[in-house]
């Protein structure tokens, strides 16, 4: 069975290959000298390496903790790369942190985030999709 897979695999990304190249030269061929022949003789995939022995590690990282009693409740991302951790326990994803500034009187939000608030309020699922590409599992909240 695992043969079978293998060959259905090649065979898949040997035909997208074959798209690639028809478009290739279709557009560069005749200007850069080469035909789709060419490029899937010297580009084709015979064979796919597996890699054994991969073991995955986790960094656990403590559940998202959050204050809505005075903190603004926007969701930030936290840095350059946003806090996105698959949480065991809920059995759901976490999206950024709270902000850590204190709410202004009488609102749910700080000054800058009763303005704009690009990444939606913590309570809440994001009002996007950037979280996603960030989504893995290197990141996890375990049991305890």
């Amino acid at each position: 069975m695992e043969k079978l897979i293998e060959e259905l695999m090649i065979k898949s990304i040997n035909d997208d290959l074959m798209k690639l190249f028809i478009e290739l030269e279709g557009t560069y061929g005749n200007e850069c000298g080469f035909t789709k022949e060419e490029l899937y003789a010297t580009y084709k995939v015979s064979g796919i390496a597996k890699i054994r022995g991969y073991k995955r590690e986790f960094i656990v990282v403590s559940p998202r903790e959050l204050n809505l009693e005075e903190k603004c409740n926007a969701r930030i991302w936290g840095g350059n790369v946003p806090r996105v951790v698959f949480n065991e326990r809920t059995d759901s994803w976490e999206y950024g942190s709270q902000c850590s500034r204190n709410k202004k009187s009488g609102e749910k939000y700080c000054g800058i985030h009763l303005r704009s608030l690009p990444h939606g309020d913590i309570n809440e699922e994001p009002p996007h999709r950037h979280f996603e590409s960030h989504k893995k599992i290197d990141l996890k909240i375990c049991h305890s």
